[in-house]
């Protein structure tokens, strides 16, 4: 992020971008602090130099406010007008607020996201004029990259297999690492002792133990296929590895897919699902390990498909008896599949009237045995986190209205469990200022701030979240990525007070995580 000085009319900054620049998904802009009475038009060029429709292609996400719209001062707030340029293809930005000082008022700082293949960048002031004003030059904020690895790829991976607690999170490197406690925090290289090829940069991991053949860990590699790092009790190495993409002919997972795992105890089968780079959702799963298949989901179940910077998330409903999958649609919805010996889809958000996620929101599902429910939690447009639950029909809830919490940061990750211990449903995400807080409930939702209590590091930008009931210490323990590059974690076991620690110094891990 960085500022830029404008003073004359038909003066620019401009761009450019090496030829096969990881755009992954889709890139975002944002530019801000327009000054009152000012104007800019945003252009780009592709690399065979033919324009791109801005306009058109761009999306918006959010304008960020600083104050009330058309309060007097220089941090005063007014809506940026986004139009059509005359060219057809690029994208004014101006703001021009009668009710503000045409002296000293601004505009808030506009997020768009979507921008692929972009070979050149200009932003250029058009007018400075739009009303009367003193103002001789104008300092507006602009930043355009790749967005950070967030909730789309969830970059940390937790299982409890019943002896130790294992958590897996990307290195800088490409390597997945094993982080492991038996009492002890201890580090291991599963890549390196797989002989594995590299996991690609902002690849979804998915881990889970399955009680017949050990822990199982999946990611995406650079070219899109999707692999198996295993372990068992009765095998000779550490770790072994295989290409699950090669061996059942699947299609390339999408660049930075979600990427989620299921032990079926329905079909009798693991399962491992990912989205391609038309939204569709595959699933790649076996029955014995000796013989692996791929199938559509979306095809199958006659789903719309996904939006691109949708995260995924699975369960067992075992009211109904089935498995499901949650994704965001285009439109925003929280949308399921659902597999009963058949795949089928629904609009759970139409079906609870509930309110559209935001773009790129983190999604989490649990079986709630508590209140026999099934429940999905996303962050909605208000940046509060919402529920829908299922008892035999949609509803939804506002937790973060009803527990009176703080707002969920852009971007924010979520975790999920069910506290066996004290007999309560608790929610993670990362607070607007960079902590962990904690929703739970108990018949009631009610908020925490186990980073406040712990006294704790904040949050990266981005940082993966992950929870678990660990039963060997009899306690409960949520990790995400510092500032530091490192794993921490904030535990409890008297569900009162919380505990911190780096996750990477007490196992001597000298590598660096990925937030």
């Amino acid at each position: 992020m960085f500022t830029n000085e404008f003073d004359t009319t038909g003066g620019f900054m401009s761009f450019t971008f090496s030829n096969g620049y990881a755009w992954g998904s889709g890139g975002q802009m944002l530019i801000g602090n327009i000054h009152n009475c000012f104007e800019y038009t945003v252009s780009a060029w592709d690399f065979n130099n033919h324009p791109i429709d801005v306009f058109a292609n761009w999306n918006f996400i959010a304008e960020y406010q600083s104050n009330a719209p058309g309060t007097l001062g220089y941090f005063s707030t007014s809506p940026t007008i986004r139009s059509l340029n005359p060219d057809g293809v690029s994208e004014d930005f101006s703001v021009n607020d009668p009710k503000a000082d045409p002296n000293s008022g601004q505009g808030g700082v506009v997020q768009l996201e979507g921008l692929q293949n972009v070979a050149k960048l200009q932003v250029t002031l058009t007018d400075k004029n739009l009303c009367a004003n003193h103002q001789k030059d104008d300092f507006i904020l602009f930043n355009v990259a790749s967005p950070l690895t967030g909730p789309l790829s969830t970059i940390m991976s937790t299982v409890d297999t019943g002896t130790q607690v294992d958590e897996f999170y990307l290195g800088f490197n490409g390597h997945i690492y094993e982080l492991w406690w038996n009492g002890t925090w201890h580090y291991l290289d599963a890549t390196a002792d797989a002989g594995a090829p590299l996991a690609a940069a902002g690849t979804g991991i998915a881990s889970q133990f399955d009680l017949l053949y050990g822990t199982e860990v999946f990611y995406a590699d650079p070219v899109g296929h999707v692999h198996e790092l295993f372990k068992c009790s009765s095998c000779t190495l550490p770790w072994y590895h295989v290409d699950l993409t090669a061996l059942t002919g699947a299609p390339v997972a999408a660049p930075g897919t979600p990427l989620v795992s299921l032990v079926n105890t329905l079909a009798k089968s693991i399962q491992v699902d990912f989205l391609d780079s038309a939204g569709h959702i595959h699933e790649i799963f076996s029955w014995n390990r000796s013989k692996w298949y791929t199938g559509d989901l979306t095809t199958a179940s006659g789903a719309p498909p996904a939006a691109a910077n949708s995260s995924l998330a699975t369960e067992i409903n075992k009211l109904a008896n089935t498995v499901e999958i949650y994704f965001l649609g285009t439109d925003r919805h929280v949308r399921e599949l659902w597999w009963n010996g058949t795949w089928y889809s629904s609009d759970p958000t139409a079906a609870a009237g509930a309110l559209n996620a935001t773009t790129g929101s983190a999604l989490v599902s649990l079986n709630n045995p508590i209140a026999n429910t099934v429940q999905v939690d996303y962050v909605g447009t208000d940046q509060h986190v919402h529920e829908m639950w299922w008892n035999g029909t949609w509803h939804t809830g506002d937790l973060t209205y009803a527990a009176g919490a703080p707002i969920a940061a852009t971007g924010s990750s979520l975790a999920t469990e069910v506290n066996t211990f004290s007999n309560t449903v608790e929610l993670y995400y990362i607070g607007n200022d960079q902590t962990v807080q904690e929703l739970w409930w108990n018949g009631v939702w009610h908020s925490a701030n186990p980073s406040g209590s712990a006294g704790a590091p904040k949050a990266a930008l981005g940082s993966p979240l992950v929870s678990l009931v660990n039963t060997i210490a009899n306690s409960v323990q949520v990790h995400y990525i510092s500032t530091d590059d490192h794993v921490h974690e904030v535990y409890t076991w008297d569900w009162t007070n919380w505990y911190t620690g780096d996750v990477n110094n007490d196992s001597s891990d000298p590598n660096n995580a990925v937030p």
